[in-house]
């Protein structure tokens, strides 16, 4: 087995690496009180982008055909939760580490564009909304 350093996609760590399991994680987060906001603060280079990443093959219901990536580890222990979490949201994720600039109006360009193709890649999201919901997303 190989150990990656520096690597953040969840899927190929857990494919071709040694994976350290910090799925409960995922545990501890669903067991807080809903609007409590969470900080990762760790040094460079300890795993805080690869638990991003395996967060959202958790979480992102565009990645349900990944969810055997869960099978061995500590969370699939908890069956309930599984049940209830596993693939059944839209995750939109933001990537702002290889956003370089070299003025301010550069940098807000950059974080538009990012925020951008966000936008559109989960734009099908809007359309499963109910009516309720679409007002918010509208805002």
């Amino acid at each position: 087995m190989i150990l990656s350093v520096g690597v953040d996609n969840f899927k190929n760590v857990k494919n071709k690496s040694v994976y350290v399991d910090k799925t409960k994680i995922l545990e501890n987060i669903l067991s807080k009180v809903d609007g409590t906001s969470f900080l990762f603060c760790r040094p460079r280079r300890f795993g805080k982008s690869l638990a991003l990443s395996m967060m959202e093959y958790f979480f992102d219901e565009k990645k349900k055909d990944d969810s055997y990536l869960f099978n061995d580890l500590y969370i699939a222990k908890n069956k309930a939760l599984l049940n209830n979490h596993q693939n059944k949201y839209a995750v939109v994720h933001l990537n702002f580490k290889d956003l370089i600039s070299t003025s301010f109006d550069s940098l807000i360009s950059g974080i538009n564009g990012i925020v951008r193709d966000a936008y559109l890649e989960n734009i099908s999201v809007y359309y499963n909304l109910n009516e309720f919901n679409k007002i918010y997303w509208n805002k």
